[in-house]
């Protein structure tokens, strides 16, 4: 019983953490999307 509530535990906190870097992580992706559309205007509009 206390082994099943202590990986219950642990699988809903890394889901929890894992959820966060998701969020993290795509918002990285956007950011490095402007910056790469910001390169590309400077590069070839530049």
């Amino acid at each position: 019983m206390t082994k099943q509530f202590t990986t219950q535990t642990l699988y809903s906190k890394n889901v929890l953490w894992l959820t966060e870097i998701y969020k993290k992580c795509l918002k990285l992706d956007f950011d490095l999307m402007d910056d790469i559309s910001n390169w590309d205007r400077l590069i070839y509009h530049g």
